[in-house]
């Protein structure tokens, strides 16, 4: 909120750490999901759920683009409720025209890219009406795009794996190497506006914590 981001140099600054913060996680733990995905359909369900990975792919693809994109509905809830109603109003407007005429003939995968796409146009429309509302930062619209490429990446990449199974170490590897790639996009972009440095960020992270837990008023919630 306005009255408790100033605790930590304004909301801006703080969708900004959060929103670098989760991607760099998010990123780390969908491609890694990804990588040994097949191994674990096999172990977990047999071998005969082996055709589900392109749609548990998507999944995670999804919940990537849904982790990158968090700080910034977040804050959406809060300025605008409003956009947010429409935002996900017109998200199931999408999920539910598109299902009957989709599912039919591609089945789970296809559930799962209805569920995909509608995530991504719904970040747009997040960005836009935080942009349209507020002056968002350089870093908090560059990275959601370099996430949603990534998702992007990952999916295609575990699609080929599961369609040319002989090649299965030459785009497992790939998805490592995109991901490496987006990690150093993410540093990149945000430059000096977050400190990424390991210690940084643990440091960062106990002093938002104390600071939360000493908030005034806060003692009084629950």
């Amino acid at each position: 909120t306005n009255e408790l981001g100033k605790e930590f140099g304004g909301p801006g600054r703080v969708l900004t750490h959060c929103t670098v913060i989760s991607s760099l996680i998010a990123v780390c733990g969908a491609s890694g999901a990804i990588v040994v995905l097949p191994s674990i359909l096999t172990h977990l369900y047999g071998s005969s759920f082996s055709g589900a990975e392109p749609a548990c792919a998507l999944g995670v693809a999804t919940a990537l683009v849904h982790m990158s994109l968090g700080p910034a509905a977040a804050r959406l809830n809060i300025i605008s409720l409003r956009s947010t109603t429409l935002i996900n109003a017109l998200w199931a407007v999408l999920v539910i025209a598109a299902g009957p005429a989709i599912i039919p003939r591609g089945g789970a995968t296809a559930a799962a890219l209805i569920f995909f796409l509608a995530h991504l146009v719904s970040g747009v429309l997040v960005l836009v009406a935080l942009t349209y509302r507020e002056k968002l930062s350089h870093v908090s619209i560059v990275i959601p795009v370099i996430i949603s490429a990534q998702a992007i990446l990952l999916a295609a990449g575990a699609w080929l794996r599961f369609h040319s199974p002989q090649r299965s170490p030459l785009w497992s590897a790939g998805i490592i190497v995109s991901a490496a790639l987006s990690l150093w996009a993410i540093r990149k972009a945000a430059g000096t506006a977050v400190p990424l440095g390991i210690q940084e960020v643990f440091k960062s992270l106990a002093t938002r914590f104390r600071r939360i837990n000493s908030a005034p008023g806060l003692e009084e919630i629950g």
